[in-house]
């Protein structure tokens, strides 16, 4: 059985730019752990926090604030470039592309703000396998 797990585009652009953000922060780490001998203590050190925040921040376990995020590029010594810019269409995308045919059904899964729907279209789709 294949389910969609539908989000609305404020929940896509929201994770997209998240999961942007901790990908930045884990090359800069994986960086200047290869450059320099970096570890996650030293950067905790630095922080004034215990290593085990830092290993979860880099695992993506801990929430991103704005601060968390700063004291991260100044402990590994970055600066944060941030721009806002206007999405482009890209070929492949699917913006606009007819979604396809689908039957809701409950199948008791409740996850905040996210539908679970399963598939009926023969067409291309992306989906989630789940093994419920």
């Amino acid at each position: 059985m294949s389910f969609l797990l539908k989000l609305d585009p404020r929940q896509r652009k929201a994770g997209r730019f998240i999961g942007r953000v901790r990908d930045e922060i884990i090359k800069a780490f994986t960086s200047e752990k290869q450059a320099r001998g970096l570890t996650q203590e030293q950067v905790a050190q630095a922080l004034g926090i215990h290593r085990s925040q830092v290993n979860r921040i880099l695992k993506g376990e801990e929430n991103l604030t704005l601060r968390t995020i700063s004291d991260l590029a100044w402990a590994l010594d970055r600066e944060i470039v941030f721009r806002l810019e206007k999405p482009e269409s890209v070929p492949g995308q699917n913006h606009g592309a007819e979604q396809p045919v689908v039957e809701k059904r409950h199948v008791g899964i409740h996850w905040p703000r996210t539908t679970v729907t399963h598939v009926q279209s023969t067409g291309p789709t992306s989906v989630v396998e789940s093994a419920l």
